[in-house]
């Protein structure tokens, strides 16, 4: 497993528990940005499991990523997850996504308790709060 982490985001403590059977794992948002270039994944953290599937997931959204002019949208538009998907493994093609909750693992909500987060993320108007 890999996981990819923004740089403005730090890991509280382990994810062993992520280690699952899916090929990529994203993480969505309590609420859908209503920007369609945001939409429902916060594309700050993704866990990518070395399958042949991941490979070419990432070799796909790579290139539609060059195409969009952004990675978070080119990953929202090639999944098309919602909020139903939360805690779900959803297959896109013969491409197996793990949804995994943004509270937990890509949390980036202030204003709330943060305390079963996993990782925060201090993305946009929050990198202030960045502590190192």
């Amino acid at each position: 497993y890999l996981v990819y982490l923004d740089a403005d985001a730090i890991m509280q403590t382990r994810i062993d528990e992520i280690c699952e059977d899916y090929d990529i794992g994203v993480t969505l948002r309590a609420k859908p940005a209503p920007d369609p270039r945001v939409s429902a994944i916060n594309a700050g953290i993704v866990f990518v499991r070395n399958t042949a599937q991941a490979k070419q997931f990432l070799e796909v959204w790579a290139q539609r990523a060059d195409e969009l002019n952004g990675d978070q949208w080119a990953l929202n538009t090639l999944t098309e997850l919602a909020r139903d998907d939360m805690d779900q493994t959803v297959l896109r093609g013969d491409t197996r996504i793990r949804c995994f909750p943004c509270m937990i693992y890509n949390n980036f909500y202030f204003k709330g308790d943060q305390s079963q987060a996993k990782i925060i993320h201090y993305k946009s108007k929050h990198r202030k709060l960045y502590p190192l």
